[in-house]
């Protein structure tokens, strides 16, 4: 997977003008804020750090991150 430094600076950026850390991020998570800024820089996937980010900035993974949108498909029309 891609690092993208551009898009994690962007995020953080957002995240700062609503007084957001990814720290604080991990925090409400309990998980560590490495991970949270592997997730937000694109290297590590995970579900559920992406949502977290994405809740603070008023949208969904897939608006963040490309690599979110099977992802999101898969949880909205469960197999049958």
């Amino acid at each position: 997977m891609a690092v993208d430094f551009f898009l994690h600076d962007e995020v953080k950026r957002n995240l700062k003008a609503r007084g957001i850390t990814l720290s604080r991020i991990a925090s409400e998570l309990g998980v560590s804020a490495s991970l949270v800024t592997m997730v937000s820089q694109g290297h590590r996937q995970s579900i559920s750090i992406a949502t977290a980010i994405a809740a603070h900035l008023g949208a969904k993974p897939s608006d963040i991150w490309a690599t979110y949108e099977d992802t999101e498909v898969q949880m909205l029309e469960p197999e049958k």
